[in-house]
Formats: structure tokens, sequence, C-alpha cells
């Protein structure tokens, strides 16, 4: 049987999403703003791909973030790519911005990957620089690996164009294996 929580803190938990979990997700991933940093917002259907292909699929690459029961957003907690590290990462509502919950769900995730990964990622796009922020309170600097507890923050690399390659070729391997993932 799978365990339904990776991690919690206080009424702060971050479990497996469920199919019931779509008109929240839906709802998510189509706010132009939530998605500013990320691709262009979905609708429905798209969303529910994706629910079913990052979040029900075994393992999954996202989880559903909440407190008190009330879904925040979701937090990314995987391997990245072929290396022994996990990506972690946070897409939340924008009522749950500027309130704490990216670093709290970062440390959360931090303490889940003890153990389980030598090293830690957080990407985000060089001009999103709230989320670089979060990851340099917890420790993370740019182009820097360490061991788990501290992450690289790709946030502000200097040589970010030359990222872009491997990110492409991770999409077409994602599209590749799950024809309804529609990466950009």
């Amino acid at each position: 049987m799978k365990t339904e929580s990776l991690c919690a803190e206080g009424a702060l938990a971050v479990r497996r999403f469920r199919e019931g979990d779509l008109p929240e997700l839906a709802a998510l991933l189509a706010d132009p703003e939530v998605m500013r940093w990320l691709e262009p917002p979905f609708d429905r259907a798209r969303a529910a791909g994706f629910l079913r292909v990052a979040g029900l699929s075994e393992p999954p690459l996202i989880y559903a973030a909440e407190e008190d029961g009330a879904f925040l957003g979701y937090v990314i907690f995987h391997r990245y790519g072929g290396e022994e590290a996990a990506e972690l990462g946070w897409v939340l509502r924008r009522s749950a911005w500027g309130r704490g919950y990216a670093g709290r769900l970062t440390a959360l995730l931090l303490s889940a990957a003890e153990g389980k990964w030598a090293e830690a990622v957080i990407e985000c796009a060089p001009e999103q620089r709230a989320s670089a922020r979060v990851a340099e309170k917890l420790g993370f600097r740019e182009e820097e690996m360490r061991t788990v507890g501290r992450l690289i923050c790709q946030a502000a690399q200097a040589d970010f164009e030359d990222k872009i390659d491997s990110l492409r070729a991770q999409v077409k391997e994602l599209t590749r294996k799950y024809p309804l993932y529609q990466g950009q």
C-alpha cells in the first residue's frame, strides 16, 4: 500500500495527489500569473493529463501541498535527470505567495531527500528572483552542488543558455515516454 503523506510539519503537509484534486490543480495551472515563469496556462484537459502523468504516476514527480487540508499548490520532488540528485520546487496559489510556504515546503522536502539522494537541485528562470531568494535563504548557491541540505539554484547562471539544450533533451525524452506530456 502506498503511503499518502510524503512529509509534514504541523498543519502543513505534502501528500500524494488524488484524482479528486483535479479541480484545484486545474484552477492553479490555469492562472496566468502562477504560470508566468513556467509555460502557458493549462486548460482542464491538459491539467488532467499533467495530473495523470506527473501526480498519479509511480513514483510521482509532483505532490499536493496543503495546510489544514486546504490545497496550496504542488511541490516538485523526484530524481533529477540521471544524477543522484533530487529536483525540488513548488507551484503555489497566488493566495499562498509571500507567506513563507515556499521556504517551509523546501525545508520539508530537504528532510525527505536526506538519505535518499546525495544532492538536490532547484531550477527557476533567471528573472524569477522570489524563488531564487527562497533557495538562497536555505543555503542554495548558483552553480554549486552540495550534499543534501543545500542545492543548486540555477536562477541566475551566467551560462544559463548552455543549460537549455539539456532541458530540451529532457523534455524530448518526456514527450517520447509520455505522449500526452506537452512540454515546451
